[in-house]
């Protein structure tokens, strides 16, 4: 249940939420514009309006009906609002908790949810008077030092579930090792920015942060290189040290 994705390290998507806005430095190249654009233009439920002159006008499209995929889905890593921010401000907190409660219904034990946001501080917030699902993976972007409080938020996150990072892009050199030294992250998701403008990734960058996450034993996943299209512009799957890092924990193995 859920789309299928181009996405490396989920394995299918559903977005009940539709649009978003861009809330900082890692969002000014963003996927989702563009296919939101494409989705509009074709009249897709959910997204009218969301996107005006190539970029995200701030209105939020909900349709409440794909709540039901989270609650049927059997997919063993389903990103939940791909095409938005589960915590963005024009979500109403009746609507994030149907989805949450979809979550804690799925009656299939081998589901398992991803629900990745920059908004970290309303979902350290919501943690506290709605129950997480244990298979619910809460996560954070960070791609640069000034997205590091970010990782705070999430060590406040009430979850029995697990905690993650995604750092693409990845903009300039970060020092993750207090939250994997802490406890606070149990696998880490390394990527360079795609698409037109696209800025560079120093790969000594890269080689920091998984030798950090080896250190502690968190297992990382790195996605891809910088380039408009990372697939042929460089190395594909890229290697670190001559080596494929595509670390899966074992809960989602």
């Amino acid at each position: 249940m859920g789309q299928s994705t181009g996405i490396a390290w989920a394995k299918g998507t559903v977005s009940p939420v539709k649009g978003c806005e861009k809330y900082g430095p890692e969002c000014r190249i963003c996927y989702a514009v563009g296919w939101a654009a494409r989705h509009q233009g074709i009249g897709s439920r959910g997204y009218e309006g969301v996107v005006a002159n190539g970029d995200w006008t701030g209105r939020i499209g909900l349709v409440p009906e794909a709540i039901d995929e989270i609650r049927r889905s059997r997919v063993r890593g389903l990103f939940v609002n791909s095409m938005s921010d589960t915590f963005h401000r024009g979500v109403p907190d009746e609507f994030v908790e149907r989805m949450f409660a979809a979550m804690a219904a799925n009656p299939h034990p081998e589901a398992r949810f991803f629900v990745l946001t920059k908004r970290s501080d309303r979902m350290a917030e919501v943690s506290q008077r709605i129950a997480f699902d244990a298979r619910i993976w809460a996560g954070v972007t960070v791609g640069c030092r000034a997205s590091l409080k970010r990782l705070d938020d999430l060590r406040r996150v009430e979850a029995p579930g697990r905690r993650w990072v995604s750092m693409e892009p990845l903009l300039e050199r970060v020092d993750i090792r207090p939250w994997l030294a802490d406890g606070t992250l149990d696998w880490v998701v390394i990527a360079g920015e795609s698409g037109a403008g696209w800025r560079p990734l120093d790969w000594a960058w890269v080689e920091d942060i998984v030798d950090a996450c080896d250190e502690r034993g968190v297992p990382v996943f790195v996605k891809q290189g910088a380039g408009r299209f990372p697939k042929t512009d460089c190395e594909y799957p890229p290697r670190i040290r001559g080596v494929v890092r595509h670390g899966m924990p074992a809960d989602l193995a």
